[in-house]
C-alpha cells in the first residue's frame, strides 16, 4: 500500500509540475497529496479504518479525475491531428 500511495503522490506532483493550472480546477489537491503523505508515514500509526477511508474515498475520488483527465486530452490530441490532416489537405500535401 505504502508503494501505491507513493506512485499516486508522484503522479499528482508531476502532473503538477507539467501543468500548474490544475491548482485552479483540482483546489483540494494539497489535502489529497496531504492525506497521501500522512498514510504513508509509517512511524506514526494510522487506523485501518482511516487507511480504508482513505483509499476507498479520497482516492476512489482522484483516479476518476484523473482518468476523466486523461480521456479529454486524447480526444483533444485526436481533434488536433484531424485539424492538422484537414490542413495538410487543404495545402494539396499528401503524406
Amino acid at each position: 500500500m505504502q508503494r501505491q500511495l507513493g506512485i499516486v503522490q508522484e503522479a499528482l506532483r508531476m502532473a503538477l509540475l507539467e501543468e500548474p493550472s490544475l491548482r485552479q480546477i483540482w483546489l483540494d489537491v494539497d489535502a489529497l497529496l496531504a492525506g497521501c503523505a500522512r498514510m504513508r508515514d509509517w512511524e506514526h500509526p494510522v487506523a485501518l479504518a482511516d487507511l480504508v477511508g482513505f483509499v476507498g474515498g479520497d482516492l476512489q475520488v482522484w483516479q476518476g479525475r484523473l482518468a476523466e483527465g486523461l480521456r479529454l486530452q486524447q480526444g483533444e490530441g485526436a481533434r488536433l491531428d484531424q485539424q492538422i490532416a484537414e490542413n495538410l489537405r487543404r495545402l494539396n500535401y499528401d503524406f
